[in-house]
């Protein structure tokens, strides 16, 4: 999530330069859903102090899973790696990969992801046509970019849209991958510049709307990305639907993100019979409640601070500084093998993250064989990433501004074109059922 300092000039360039919003549009392709792999792997960038979505300073060592996807821009196309992102708007690419991070094999990374050249593109209507500077930052401490804005043609898959905007990187830190944007404009809201907006407009598919599954940590087999689509064969029981908050209500004002309210949050670590409850801050202005982000492109959870202090004296958290002199959270190496729960409720749907997913290997980050970090921290405000989301089925409907959760399951492949209408989503219930272990867990963690 940007910081507020940075988000008119990111409206100029793109708004005041163009002339008005931008997208590109092709005649039907006849495509109903886009169902598309979705890759893992390890970071391999250190960048404490906050987080690229931070408003807040943060106890993490940015290292974790990512996810990305593999998408083409010009003619010829140029295949090019981005991280999937629900937490920005743009598609950008090209990071500066001198620059990627200071762990090795940072630049290797960054470099085998793939470069877009202009000049090796066959000009097409608006092509390669420069529409504005804007600084893309993410924190002082983690990443940041400065890009140049194009319109080219972009492909994702099957996926073709004639004339798109993206950002190319002038210079950048810390960035090892291009994003694919797949939230809302923190200004403009849900526009017609962003690509799940083109998409739509061509017809390929019926509404603006996309699911994610993102595999655990333990599974070697990929994730996806459906646009326009969903997979009943990835989740169990009925999708909870949760309305996007408005900028106007957003605990960061008039700002738009995916928002949603989080009801409750709970950890269930054995050998306790049931959870424990933590209250939340009351962050809403109407209505109560707490807002929180869900951001894919995040690789943590953060929470506020008076809730994360708690949770390290229940998990036995040492507080510790690197030798660069940040924060760190230390955490016993068998965490990895708990089967304790972070519990966040949402209406009438909990969705379980295992302590597993929240605990990194330190070694992985280059720290000493044997230490582990805990990847929840500090934050003004609830971000709820990757690890949340590899336990979390999700439906993002901008069109009627819901976010619909479930909790994953991995039982086959089904997927089901969304509609459009008021009710595009309905209320599919996944073909998945709880093994009886975690059935057990569910037992415990929620004190049934």
């Amino acid at each position: 999530m940007r910081q507020q300092r940075q988000l008119l000039l990111t409206a100029v360039a793109l708004y005041g330069i163009a002339g008005g919003p931008a997208s590109g549009a092709i005649a039907d392709q006849g495509i109903s859903f886009l169902h598309l792999p979705v890759r893992t792997g390890t970071r391999h960038i250190r960048a404490p102090g906050l987080s690229r979505r931070a408003f807040s300073p943060v106890n993490f060592t940015k290292s974790a899973d990512y996810y990305t996807v593999l998408l083409s821009i010009g003619t010829p196309p140029q295949k090019i790696s981005v991280e999937l992102d629900t937490g920005s708007a743009d598609i950008w690419v090209n990071p500066i990969c001198a620059n990627a991070g200071p762990l090795p094999g940072s630049t290797e990374e960054c470099e085998a992801a793939g470069i877009y050249d202009p000049s090796a593109a066959v000009p097409v209507q608006s092509s390669s046509t420069v529409t504005g500077q804007s600084l893309v930052g993410f924190g002082p401490f983690a990443g940041d970019a400065v890009l140049n804005y194009y319109h080219d043609v972009v492909s994702l898959g099957d996926l073709t849209v004639a004339s798109q905007l993206f950002g190319i990187a002038s210079d950048s830190h810390n960035e090892t991958y291009g994003r694919l944007g797949l939230g809302p404009h923190p200004v403009y809201g849900f526009n017609d510049s962003l690509f799940l907006s083109s998409v739509a407009k061509q017809g390929s598919i019926s509404s603006r709307a996309f699911s994610l599954y993102f595999q655990p940590v333990d599974d070697a087999t990929d994730g996806s990305l459906l646009l326009g689509g969903i997979d009943r064969g990835k989740f169990q029981g009925a999708l909870q639907k949760l309305p996007i908050i408005p900028a106007s209500e957003a605990p960061i004002n008039n700002t738009w993100a995916n928002w949603v309210r989080l009801d409750d949050l709970s950890v269930y670590l054995p050998p306790l019979p049931t959870a424990t409850s933590y209250k939340l801050p009351q962050n809403l202005p109407s209505g109560g409640g707490t807002g929180a982000i869900i951001d894919s492109g995040s690789p943590a959870i953060g929470l506020p601070s008076n809730v994360t202090a708690a949770i390290y004296e229940q998990l036995g958290v040492q507080s510790t500084t690197s030798s660069d002199g940040f924060p760190l959270n230390k955490v016993d190496c068998g965490m990895r093998g708990a089967d304790g729960f972070f519990n966040f409720g949402f209406g009438g749907t909990e969705i379980g993250v295992p302590v597993r997913e929240v605990v990194l290997d330190g070694a992985a980050l280059g720290f000493a064989s044997g230490e582990c970090y805990l990847t929840v921290y500090a934050n003004d405000v609830p971000v709820l990433g990757s690890p949340f989301l590899r336990a979390a089925y999700a439906v993002f409907d901008w069109d009627n501004q819901n976010i619909h959760l479930a909790r994953s399951a991995n039982c086959g492949t089904d997927i089901v074109a969304i509609g459009s209408g008021p009710d595009a989503v309905g209320s599919p219930s996944g073909n998945c059922t709880p093994s009886p272990k975690r059935k057990i867990q569910a037992e415990r963690r929620y004190g049934f």
